[in-house]
C-alpha cells in the first residue's frame, strides 16, 4: 500500500506557477540544455543568449564546471556571480585551463580564495610566484601539494626537477598520506624515493587493501621497524573486520592504544561498526571499551562515539555515571537540534537512572525545546512538556519582493530552474542560499518556495537551515498539495510519508 501511495503522490503533478520566465524563453533555455548535453556548446550559448540573461549564465556555469572555457572569461564569470554554489568543482576542473603564459598577479588572484586543488593549478600557481620572484612561496606550495594532494605523473616529475631538495625531508609524509588514502598510483610513484623498508611497507599496506595473493608473503617482508606502524595495523584490521572477524579486528584497536592509531580518525568509522556488531553479539563489556577509548578530541565521530559509549553504559552495563559522563560531552560537542534534543533526551534517562529526578527533569526539558526531532519529542513526553505551539508554523515572514532576494542572482538563477523543471539544481541553489541567508530570509525563501507549489525545495531550505540551528516549522514540515484525495489512511500519516520521499 504505501508503494502505491508514494507512487501517487510523486505522480499527482506538482506544478510550478507564478515565474517571470516567459514560454519562449524557457523554450530556448531546454534547447540551450538539449545542445549542452550533446556537448554542443556553441548552440546552447546560443539559444541561452535568446534565453535571456539567467539563462546564459547558467550555461556558462554548466560550462565552466564541464572543464570547458578560457581563462579570461572563467575570472570574469567568478567575478560575476561569486554567490553562487559549486564554484569549488568550477575552479578545480577550470585550473587546466589556464594558459602557460598569463599574468602573474592574474594566477596569483584567482586561487586567492582558494589554493590550487589539481597539480597543473599548483604548478600554475608557483609559475606566477617565480616570475614575480616570490621563490619562497612558491616552495612552500610545492611542499604543500606534496603533502597533501594527488595528482599526476606529469605534475610529480615537474615538482620533483624544481623542487627535488626541499621536497626530499617530505617523501615519507607524501607516501604515507597516499597509503592511508589508498591511492595506489600515486603511492607506487614513491618508491624509488624513500627507503627500502618503507617500500616494503608500502606494498604490504596497498596488498592488505586488496583482495590478491601472496599478502602474508609481503608483510612478512617489512622490516621490524615498519611492522608496528599504524597504517599497516589499520589495513590489517579493516580486512578482518570485512572478513567479519570482528573480536581479532577489534584486538588491533586495543593493541595499538589510543595513542598508537596514527591517524584515529581514520579508525573511528569501523570503531563505531564493531562496537555495535560487539554490542548485538551480547558482548557490551567489550563494546564500551572499544567505543570509549577513541582518542579523538572533536568532530562528529567523536561525538557520536561519546553517545554510543554513554548509550553502552546506561543500557548495557546499568551505569547511569559513566553514562552521565559521556551523554555530557556529546552535548558539548553538537550543535543541531536533532542531536540537542536527542542529547537532553539521554542525559535525561542517565539522571533518572542515578536518582536524580529534578536533574533528569531539567535535562529532559533542555531535549524538549528541539521537538522537530524525534528525541525531542521523547523529551518532552518523558517531561511531560505539551507540544511546542511553534510547531503550528504560524510565525510570518516579509514578502520576497521586500528583501535582498530580489537583487540576488542566485535566487535568480534558482527561479529559472523551477520554471524549466529542474528542480535537482533548483534545490542546489536555494539550499546553498540558506547557508548564509538570515532568518528572516530563509522565511522568505520558504514562503517563496511553497508559493509556487514546491515543498520538497521548502524542506530543503529548512533542513539547511537547521543545520545552522535555525528552526523554520513552516518550511520544515509543509503541507503538501498532493493532488489525491480519499487515502485510507490519515492524512498526516500522508503528509510525513510526502516530506521523505
Amino acid at each position: 500500500m504505501f508503494k502505491a501511495l508514494i507512487a501517487a503522490i510523486l505522480l499527482s503533478g506538482w506544478t510550478t506557477a507564478g515565474l517571470a520566465q516567459t514560454s519562449a524563453e524557457i523554450a530556448s533555455y531546454k534547447r540551450a540544455v538539449e545542445a549542452m548535453k550533446e556537448g554542443d556548446w556553441e548552440t546552447a550559448r546560443v539559444e541561452a543568449q535568446i534565453a535571456g540573461p539567467v539563462a546564459r549564465d547558467i550555461i556558462e556555469w554548466r560550462r565552466f564546471r564541464a572543464s570547458e572555457g578560457d581563462f579570461v572569461s572563467i575570472r570574469k564569470f567568478l567575478a560575476r556571480r561569486a554567490d553562487w554554489p559549486g564554484l569549488k568543482l568550477l575552479r578545480r576542473r577550470s585550473e587546466t585551463n589556464v594558459p602557460a603564459g598569463s599574468r602573474p598577479l592574474e594566477v596569483i588572484d584567482f586561487f586567492s580564495s582558494q589554493p590550487p586543488q589539481t597539480g597543473a593549478g599548483a604548478r600554475a600557481l608557483i609559475a606566477a610566484y617565480r616570475s614575480r620572484g616570490l621563490d619562497a612561496r612558491a616552495e612552500a606550495e610545492a611542499v604543500r601539494v606534496w603533502k597533501t594532494m594527488l595528482i599526476e605523473q606529469e605534475d610529480h616529475d615537474a615538482l620533483l626537477q624544481e623542487f627535488g631538495n626541499a621536497l626530499r625531508a617530505h617523501h615519507e609524509a607524501r607516501l604515507d598520506m597516499l597509503l592511508w588514502r589508498g591511492a595506489r598510483q600515486n603511492a607506487e610513484r614513491m618508491y624509488p624515493l624513500v627507503s627500502d623498508g618503507w617500500a616494503a611497507l608500502a606494498r604490504a599496506r596497498l596488498a592488505r587493501r586488496g583482495t590478491g595473493s601472496g599478502v602474508e608473503v609481503l608483510i612478512g617482508k617489512v622490516p621490524g621497524g615498519h611492522r608496528d606502524h599504524p597504517g599497516l595495523a589499520f589495513e590489517i584490521m579493516q580486512w578482518r573486520a570485512r572478513n567479519g572477524d570482528n573480536l581479532e579486528a577489534a584486538a588491533l584497536f586495543f593493541e595499538a592504544g589510543e595513542d598508537g592509531l596514527g591517524r584515529p580518525a581514520r579508525w573511528a568509522g569501523w570503531r563505531r561498526s564493531l562496537a555495535r556488531r560487539l554490542m548485538r553479539d551480547g558482548k557490551a563489556e567489550l563494546a564500551y571499551r572499544l567505543a570509549s577509548r577513541h582518542g579523538l578530541q572533536e568532530g562528529s565521530s567523536y561525538a557520536d562515539l561519546e553517545w554510543l559509549s554513554g548509550y553502552l553504559a546506561l543500557t548495557y552495563l546499568n551505569d547511569g555515571r559513566v553514562a552521565l559522563h559521556h551523554f555530557k560531552r556529546f552535548r558539548d560537542a553538537v550543535e543541531r537540534p536533532i542531536s540537542l534534543g536527542r542529547a537532553g533526551y539521554w542525559e535525561g534517562r542517565a539522571r533518572e537512572l542515578l536518582g536524580d529526578l529534578a536533574g533528569a527533569r531539567r535535562a529532559y526539558a533542555v531535549g524538549a525545546r528541539h521537538q522537530t526531532s524525534f528525541y525531542g519529542l521523547l523529551a518532552a513526553e518523558r517531561a511531560g512538556i505539551p507540544l511546542d505551539p511553534a510547531l503550528r508554523g504560524e510565525e510570518t515572514f516579509p514578502e520576497w519582493t521586500s528583501t535582498t532576494l530580489p537583487q540576488s542572482s542566485a535566487f535568480a538563477a534558482a527561479r529559472f530552474f523551477i520554471a524549466s523543471g529542474e528542480r535537482d539544481q533548483a534545490e542546489q541553489f536555494v539550499s546553498h542560499m540558506a547557508e548564509t541567508l538570515p532568518r528572516d530570509e530563509l522565511g522568505s525563501l520558504g514562503e517563496y518556495v511553497l508559493a509556487v507549489n514546491e515543498p520538497h525545495l521548502s524542506v530543503a531550505i529548512a533542513k539547511q537551515a537547521a543545520r545552522r540551528g535555525i528552526v523554520l516549522p513552516r518550511y520544515y514540515f509543509p503541507i503538501a498539495r498532493t493532488g489525491v484525495s480519499n487515502f485510507p489512511i490519515p492524512r498526516e500519516l500522508v503528509l510525513a510519508i510526502t516530506r521523505q520521499e
